[in-house]
């Protein structure tokens, strides 16, 4: 039996789609964390477009522009959204990202979700049980777990 992330992939494919910006391995920041919305619409309004991984991380821990209380969660908050929004303009998803999100700020939450669902297999894995739920309907864990097998 396949995987979602098996079904995800293009046979012959997985080479661009891992160029591109995408993770398929097991794992991913939604195991602790949710799309950090609010952290990554102030450090993409806190940095430059031009801005590089390394201004990224001198941004969210030495700078400390997210406001995070110790230095270890500044630490922690920026691995989560490196690994959610891959944070290096040599990744393509990543500088779509940043472009859309300078063109139309309006549209981050969409965007930043999209990208998410992208870079983890954990949120894309649990997505049939979300969208084959109806409004108000409650999603068990059981739900999200048949997913995975």
């Amino acid at each position: 039996m396949s995987t979602p992330q098996q079904d995800f992939v293009v046979p012959g494919r997985q080479d661009r789609v891992l160029a591109f910006g995408f993770k398929l391995a097991e794992g991913g920041a939604h195991i602790s964390r949710t799309i950090m919305l609010n952290e990554i619409t102030r450090l993409m309004a806190s940095s430059d477009a031009v801005a590089t991984s390394e201004n990224y991380n001198r941004l969210v821990v030495t700078e400390n522009v997210l406001g995070k209380s110790t230095e270890t969660t500044r630490q922690k908050t920026f691995r989560h959204l490196r690994e959610l929004y891959a944070l290096s303009s040599k990744i393509p998803i990543f500088s779509v990202y940043r472009e859309l999100m300078k063109f139309d700020p309006q549209s981050g939450p969409l965007l930043s979700l999209l990208i998410a669902w992208a870079r983890d297999p954990l949120l894309r894995a649990t997505t049939p049980a979300i969208l084959g739920a109806t409004s108000g309907e409650q999603v068990t864990g059981s739900d999200l777990q048949h997913g995975f097998f």
